[in-house]
């Protein structure tokens, strides 16, 4: 994929697998069709909830931040596994950055808490 940086973000970066996100994305066909598209979805980054999409969503994600948009340019096969579609045009904008953290004294994972992550601009 080609990207491009339409907005730079704020805050934490090197977001990995398992991080969670809340994100925007469209697909749009090579004539301009919209494939797919989500808004204010909540994603966590290698679960494969997007589908199609997922593969190329956690990858772009590994350093966008807070507030970042992009924009990529994919080969049909790449995005949606077939040439029907025509290059794929992707729309990737971050929301939140959110920090989950295991709450039990024992550190069981049985009760976390999930918060916004904070960092530079990101001051509440």
């Amino acid at each position: 994929c080609i990207r491009t940086v339409l907005q730079e973000g704020q805050g934490f970066g090197c977001l990995t697998e398992g991080s969670e996100v809340e994100i925007s994305i469209r697909a749009a066909a090579e004539d301009g069709r919209t494939l797919e598209e989500r808004r204010s979805t909540p994603y966590k980054i290698g679960s494969g909830t997007l589908g199609d999409l997922s593969r190329v969503a956690d990858k772009a994600l590994e350093d966008m931040k807070k507030g970042s948009l992009v924009e990529l340019r994919c080969e049909p096969q790449y995005a949606y596994g077939n040439t029907s579609h025509g290059e794929v045009t992707i729309r990737l904008e971050v929301h939140e950055v959110y920090m989950e953290e295991d709450v039990t004294p024992e550190k069981t994972g049985e009760v976390k808490k999930k918060q916004i992550k904070e960092g530079i601009g990101n001051d509440s």
